[in-house]
């Protein structure tokens, strides 16, 4: 950010400032805290604990596991809450 941007005085510069960019920043911290607020604070969130699953499927699958649906319905639902934030 320019300080110096707007003019000479504090009160020139303080209303050059362009606070677009301050309510972008608290809209991607709102979208964020929908994903990772969402348990009890003393528990990881569900979309940690949900890639830790994916994880985990993935690496049954490469070892030859047969029952894979779980993994593909999990994908597509991580995929489309991360494409979401």
């Amino acid at each position: 950010m320019d300080w110096n941007k707007g003019g000479e005085s504090p009160d020139e510069r303080l209303t050059a400032i362009d606070t677009q960019a301050i309510l972008a920043a608290v809209d991607a911290v709102d979208a964020l805290r929908e994903h990772f607020g969402d348990q009890y604070p003393a528990l990881p969130p569900v979309i940690r604990l949900d890639l830790l699953t994916l994880h985990r499927l993935m690496q049954e699958a490469a070892a030859g596991a047969r029952d894979n649906i779980g993994l593909y319905d999990l994908a597509i639902d991580l995929a489309d809450r991360i494409d979401a934030v």
